[in-house]
């Protein structure tokens, strides 16, 4: 027999195997939380997280000041803020910016707009997904 079809009937056998992996998690391991939105009660954010702390950030220039956000994203040590078409990165321990990507455009390696961030921790960097360059 071909070692091409020997491969592909192994590679379809493992697929099948590996879709019938039940998981232990069901929906009773999800906390629900009802908030009536038509009662106007304040809510003690301690009432709803178990570890609550904060990181004042670096606003010490005015390059650095956060408007509008478009997006958050805290991996490993780090805060990373998507506002006005740039991107900040933050030490998440002491608030001070690590890095200002600011490349906005339309040449090479530059955006127009930042959609979404894929953060790569292993390899220490980060992708951006930039929808309106093709």
């Amino acid at each position: 027999m071909n070692k091409q079809f020997i491969y592909t009937i192994l590679f379809f056998t493992y697929l099948l195997l590996s879709c019938n992996h039940t998981s232990s998690f069901t929906e009773d391991d999800i906390p629900i939380l009802t908030i009536d939105i038509h009662k106007k009660q304040p809510v003690q954010l301690s009432s709803l997280l178990e570890d609550i702390s904060y990181t004042l950030l670096d606003n010490s220039l005015d390059e650095y000041l956060i408007g509008e956000v478009d997006f958050m994203k805290v991996a490993g040590d780090k805060l990373y803020t998507s506002t006005l078409n740039r991107l900040l990165v933050y030490d998440i321990n002491t608030g001070q910016v690590i890095y200002q990507l600011n490349n906005y455009g339309e040449a090479p390696g530059q955006y127009l707009s930042i959609t979404d961030l894929i953060v790569e921790p292993e390899a220490g960097g980060f992708e951006l997904l930039d929808k309106k360059i093709k």
